[in-house]
């Protein structure tokens, strides 16, 4: 199973910076189903609905709290983040009904 969300991130203020994404579990959702799901992340800079290589890709327990960069986010520009997410068929029958559940947030850090 794989599916994906694309989701539009502006950089509202004045400064330019640098993008980045951080996947964080819920406390208590942990399950059979985060031990086998994978993350991959692109970034489109432009918006352009072209997006290069994968900034990063893991298993859920690599993502988990940590912050990855993106890449620059220039002040005013909208940018395009896709997250793919896919569970392997060897994952075997334990997921069935499991669920998990993340907090996603996107962060700006000044380029100076």
């Amino acid at each position: 199973f794989t599916d994906k969300q694309v989701i539009d991130i502006i950089n509202v203020g004045s400064v330019n910076g640098n993008a980045t994404i951080k996947l964080d579990v819920v406390d208590g959702t942990w399950s059979a189903l985060g031990d086998n799901l994978k993350f991959t992340v692109y970034y489109d800079a432009t918006n352009s609905g072209t997006f290069g290589n994968a900034i990063a890709t893991g298993l859920l327990s690599a993502w988990n709290h940590n912050t990855y960069n993106l890449g620059a986010l220039p002040a005013g520009q909208i940018a395009s983040v896709k997250i793919v997410w896919e569970v392997p068929a060897s994952a075997g029958n334990d997921i069935q009904g499991k669920s998990v559940t993340l907090n996603t947030t996107f962060g700006l850090e000044q380029v100076r």
